[in-house]
């Protein structure tokens, strides 16, 4: 009896506090509507089937939280294409200070084109609301960032949330589909709606060449074309990134496997072979559906990408992806054609071709490859004594004509005679130390193709006072511009995606950096360190408080100024 007694004295007392705890909640101290201050999508571009990542931040609620998040995605100029995702917090209430990702589910249905976050409906733990719309009154044509006003009653003052960034979606489900072998193919994609997708099928003809003319005819457009070269493998253009020449285009490709040990790996790989058309006219992406890939590594595993660049295998730029589990497919980015290993481990990136060393004028060159098709050589090191030196963009070897794609690690280390520097067209890296302490170095003129500066590679070139980086320059290697004792000005181009340690560390005179890039995702530690105490750089407004952050973070010095 006295223990049937205590048991329900314990269920009394848990039921008070219950009550009281219901109590306490169902009093008037939560008044307040929750807000958001910053959206940023995450994701630039999705192909459907897929995902959007959003990040939202500069939440206010100190309260009760935020339990229930709604978002909206809305496709530009259309009132009906929409999409909308929802994130349960009941369990863990965001507050002040902290940040939530959603992840937003893309399906296949959904059309192609550019889609903006259009709404936001935030819910605390007493159930109030409050919800964001898109007024594109109040937004006109701001370009990749706009803001969302909050749903307030008269009277009542909350800030507006911004948004960073729009996403484009490319839908697997094309606008307009035709034959390669169509005489009016490039009349029909010329006459095609921007935002549009038209699927070219590679027929029973054998043409699997892509002309110029169409090429031409998306050009600066908003328009995909998507062509179908055979059961699970299609390529993928977008006019937005045709820039350079066009040409026409052979999309064949050659799928094998091979043995993973004679890359270093364990495993087999997956080979990718494609006509040699050297240079692209643009960025293309790439989407295979093989069972090889299914069959050698799963759905989820994290695969590497690897290409021969000089006839050396070396890992791309592309992140590491992700076989998309529901159909199958991967997709990769590429810019020029070349023979791609795909593998579920890092490969040893070994040298695969003998090179052969060979004199010219005065000039030591390194033959890179021997393939007909891609002759490449390798700017070792001149005995020339010329104030200016001229890097050819071609020699001629035994009557073939070689492109010069690189230029070698210390060719030009401590020579006192350089002044000036024209680095050839076809120059895609310029190897570590190459440029090491040419103290009278004063004049740099680099080729529209660099992609890498090795590390060091400027260090010391105290006669410096300007540099204009190329747009497609990728890498900035480690203290790849250190101790440029005279540097005053920078200009980092618009592809730059690592900046690396101590790069422009000790450039006492640096004043003025032009960050033009929204693509760097690393800056190395003490990168800018010890530049100009008066020092300004400048990066895109969309990424100002995003490379405030990497900037800061790398050590730049404190009264360096960080805007837009």
């Amino acid at each position: 009896m006295r223990k049937l007694r205590g048991w329900i004295l314990i269920v009394i007392a848990v039921f008070s506090i219950i009550m009281m705890k219901e109590n306490i909640y169902a009093s008037d101290y939560d008044e307040n509507k929750p807000q958001v201050g910053k959206v940023n999508i995450l994701e630039s571009e999705v192909y459907a089937p897929g995902y959007v990542n959003i990040e939202l931040s500069d939440f206010n609620e100190d309260e009760s939280g935020i339990v229930n998040i709604q978002v909206s995605l809305h496709l530009k100029g259309s009132i009906s294409d929409y999409i909308r995702c929802e994130k349960d917090l009941t369990r863990t209430p965001l507050y002040t200070g902290q940040k939530c990702e959603i992840k937003l589910s893309i399906p296949s249905s959904m059309k192609a084109g550019i889609y903006e976050v259009s709404g936001i409906t935030l819910k605390d733990g007493r159930g109030n609301l409050l919800g964001y719309y898109l007024d594109p009154k109040d937004n006109g044509e701001q370009e990749n960032k706009i803001y969302l006003k909050p749903m307030v009653m008269e009277g009542e003052y909350i800030p507006v949330c911004y948004v960073d960034g729009m996403v484009k979606v490319y839908s697997t489900s094309a606008d307009l589909d035709l034959a390669c072998s169509n005489p009016f193919l490039v009349q029909k994609i010329s006459e095609m709606q921007d935002g549009n997708t038209a699927r070219i099928f590679v027929d029973g003809t054998g043409n699997t060449v892509i002309s110029k003319d169409i090429f031409d005819a998306i050009k600066g457009t908003d328009k995909t074309i998507n062509v179908h070269v055979a059961d699970g493998v299609e390529w993928y253009f977008s006019g937005r990134d045709i820039v350079n020449q066009t040409k026409n285009i052979d999309c064949a490709v050659n799928i094998s496997v091979d043995k993973g040990e004679n890359y270093g790996g364990d495993k087999e790989v997956l080979k990718i072979d494609f006509i040699s058309n050297g240079q692209l006219p643009g960025k293309a992406t790439i989407k295979l559906k093989s069972d090889y890939i299914y069959n050698m590594y799963g759905l989820t595993q994290n695969l590497y990408l690897y290409y021969f660049k000089d006839n050396k295998l070396e890992l791309t730029d592309n992140p590491e992806y992700i076989i998309d589990g529901s159909d199958h497919w991967c997709k990769f980015d590429i810019d020029h054609n070349s023979t791609y290993l795909i593998s579920g481990k890092k490969l040893q990136e070994n040298v695969v071709l003998t090179k052969e060393k060979i004199e010219i004028k005065k000039v030591t060159y390194k033959i890179t490859n021997t393939d007909n098709k891609k002759l490449s050589v390798e700017y070792v090191g001149s005995k020339e004594k010329n104030a200016k030196i001229k890097i050819p963009a071609t020699v001629k070897i035994d009557g073939k004509t070689y492109k010069v794609t690189s230029v070698g690690e210390d060719a030009f280390k401590g020579k006192d005679s350089v002044k000036e520097i024209v680095i050839g067209k076809n120059i895609n890296k310029i190897g570590n130390n190459a440029f090491l302490n040419c103290k009278n170095l004063k004049k740099i003129e680099f080729g529209n193709s660099v992609v890498n500066i090795g590390e060091s590679a400027f260090s010391g070139c105290k006669s410096l006072t300007e540099i204009k980086l190329p747009n497609k320059l990728k890498k900035i290697g480690k203290r790849a511009f250190s101790s440029c004792k005279n540097l005053k000005q920078v200009t980092i181009g618009a592809g730059v995606t690592l900046i690396g340690e101590e790069a422009f560390c000790n450039c006492k005179k640096l004043t003025k950096v032009f960050i033009n890039s929204k693509k760097v995702k690393s800056v190395g530690k003490n990168a800018f360190k010890n530049i100009s105490g008066n020092a300004k750089i400048k990066v895109p407004d969309s990424k100002l408080k995003q490379y405030k952050k990497v900037l800061n973070k790398a050590g730049q010095g404190k009264k360096v100024k960080i805007c837009s």
